[in-house]
């Protein structure tokens, strides 16, 4: 059945959390075509996907001459214990021009449709994120920092010398813990219409380590067109949250309506920082 209880926030901590369940950061469950210049410390969600997460500073970057639109459509299954299965389907109109801006339609499902009420805009010409609201008739808009020239970097000290030799120690006391998962690359192939190429990642939580009292697999497959920059599919099979799909369709390789990527006038601009 149809979602009818969508919100932003409860995207944001479904994909934060699936984050740090798969061993990715943020950025890599983004939107489609959501790219940003990494920042010091990973894990930063780009703030124009959900609105309201600080970026840092650094620039919003732009995919260029590369548009498009389509439905994405994400389907999570979870089986419970008693036989019990949770359907929840999500659909999102996505779009991109050929300046790169995007715009990203959520909602509420009705009769089966989309009811748009808030309009996320990630415009890296002007490096700033809108969150359009039509409940109140209000964009938010924030201004992402640029970053400023490095200064050339100063030899440590001894003492931020051990420190740093501490946390390679640590860091390779994590790895010997926690194995790699399996990555293997698969045969491209035409998906939405568009050239896709896929990778397997197979990734195991050895029993004990979180109370399991088996080995736990996680099987992920993702496909990415290498033109648009953007992930077409994926499927997560993972037995603590269930089956989740995420397939892109009616994708249009055409430059939307400019309007589409502004502010509409009789709406109120809130300034934040």
């Amino acid at each position: 059945m149809k979602s009818s209880n969508f919100r932003p926030s409860v995207m944001l901590a479904l994909l934060s959390g699936s984050a740090a369940l798969f061993g990715q950061t943020a950025v890599q469950l983004a939107a489609p075509g959501m790219l940003v210049d990494p920042p010091p410390a990973p894990g930063v969600f780009p703030a124009g996907l959900l609105g309201g997460v600080t970026l840092g500073a650094y620039n919003l970057r732009a995919v260029k001459g590369q548009p498009y639109s389509l439905l994405q459509t994400t389907t999570t299954i979870k089986t419970l214990a008693d036989g019990t299965t949770i359907t929840n389907v999500m659909e999102e109109r996505i779009m991109r021009d050929a300046e790169g801006r995007e715009r990203r339609e959520t909602g509420l499902m009705k009769d089966g449709k989309l009811k748009v009420m808030n309009v996320f805009l990630t415009d890296p010409v002007e490096n700033q994120t809108v969150m359009l609201s039509s409940f109140d008739k209000s964009a938010r808009v924030r201004h992402v920092p640029r970053p400023q020239p490095l200064q050339p970097p100063t030899p440590p000290t001894a003492e931020q010398q051990a420190k740093m030799e501490e946390m390679r120690t640590k860091a390779e006391a994590y790895r010997k813990e926690h194995p790699a998962p399996n990555i293997e690359k698969l045969t491209g192939q035409n998906i939405a219409g568009v050239y896709a190429e896929g990778m397997h990642q197979t990734m195991v939580i050895p029993a004990g380590k979180m109370g399991n009292d088996r080995d736990i697999h996680v099987e992920t497959e993702t496909w990415t067109s290498p033109d648009l920059k953007i992930v077409v599919l994926s499927k997560t099979d993972d037995p603590r949250l269930g089956k989740i799909t995420r397939e892109v369709s009616e994708l249009q390789r055409v430059d939307p309506d400019p309007s589409l990527f502004l502010i509409p006038s009789d709406y109120k601009v809130i300034e934040q920082k």
